[in-house]
């Protein structure tokens, strides 16, 4: 935390969990949607530095502060949607989803 990261959405696992990461700590406008408004981001950052600066405890307060800042509850919902998995399958997949058990 402190670092700034842009992303542009995309298609690709890192552009997903970035763009996931970003958009759950409150910060959608770091998400460009193109290359051109990627680098127009980029270059609008670099010619505030002082703001970002500013911004940096705001946004360690603002991510902690957020669901991605929240392990317990997290756990919870990841272990939430494992159950569901396990329970059943959707109509249109196929294979049968086995229930795993450690």
């Amino acid at each position: 935390m402190g670092c700034p990261v842009i992303t542009m959405a995309g298609t690709h696992y890192v552009s997903r969990m970035s763009t996931a990461v970003l958009r759950g700590a409150g910060l959608p406008a770091w998400v460009a949607s193109s290359e051109q408004q990627y680098v127009q981001l980029a270059v609008e950052q670099a010619l505030q530095l002082h703001q970002l600066r500013q911004n940096r405890d705001h946004w360690r307060s603002t991510l902690a502060s957020s669901p991605l800042g929240d392990a317990a509850d997290l756990m919870v919902h990841l272990e939430q949607a494992f159950s569901a998995m396990a329970q059943g399958q959707p109509s249109d997949h196929k294979a049968p989803i086995r229930a795993l058990s450690f």
